[in-house]
């Protein structure tokens, strides 16, 4: 899902890349191989609108410096978007599993107490630290600027996803008080030889959004 235009190939290319290097990572916390030649980034939805999913929440800060090599100080924005993760159940329950060395113990997500909880939270908190510090290298090398993206500690919901969506919009419409842009990304990671369909979504501000696709050398003027 890159909502994206054909002119923003840049910011294709730069959320491909970050869900192989996010596949790699995952690979990493769950120790299992994987070959990141396989990920498959999609433009498609984020998932069914009136499937429940187990929804994950990451408030992201953004810090925008001055060109490299001078002194000036860098910009804080503060709440300047949401990135969103979303797994099916039997996703989530499998990521669990793995996590804590179980097998089919978190098939029923009505019986996850604090621990399966906690590992379904950590492993959001890997895959989204790890794909917004790819998003912020791969403007970095383009533009020649310092960005950091600052995520927040992840919360976990089972949700409707179409709801969920529609309220993490109107939460960030709400901070800045003008129409919230997406880039959305569907990355299928085979993680010992099990498809997980990861589900991505960076709801931004509207001002953080022309800011860092201008970054990336895409246009603007079309919205998103």
């Amino acid at each position: 899902m890159p909502e994206l235009t054909g002119d923003q190939s840049n910011v294709s290319k730069i959320v491909a890349d970050a869900l192989k290097v996010t596949a790699d990572a995952l690979a990493s916390w769950l120790n299992h191989p994987i070959d990141s030649q396989d990920v498959v980034a999609t433009k498609l939805s984020l998932a069914v609108p009136h499937e429940v999913m187990c929804c994950c929440t990451m408030p992201v800060d953004v810090t925008i410096g001055a060109p490299r090599l001078t002194d000036r100080s860098a910009t804080v924005i503060r709440s300047a978007g949401l990135l969103l993760l979303a797994w099916r159940s039997e996703e989530a329950a499998w990521l669990i599993d793995q996590s804590l060395n179980s097998n089919g113990t978190s098939r029923d997500a009505a019986t996850w107490g604090d621990l399966e909880r906690s590992a379904i939270a950590e492993t959001s908190n890997v895959v989204g630290c790890v794909f917004l510090n790819a998003i912020a290298e791969g403007i970095r090398d383009i533009s020649d600027t310092e960005v950091s993206l600052i995520p927040d500690r992840p919360y976990i919901e089972h949700a409707y996803a179409g709801g969920w969506m529609d309220a993490a919009i109107l939460e960030v419409e709400e901070r800045g008080e003008h129409k919230s842009k997406a880039w959305l990304a569907t990355g299928t990671f085979p993680v010992a030889n099990h498809a997980v369909n990861t589900r991505f979504a960076m709801v931004w501000r509207s001002q953080v959004w022309h800011r860092l696709t201008k970054l990336a050398g895409d246009s603007v003027n079309r919205e998103a």
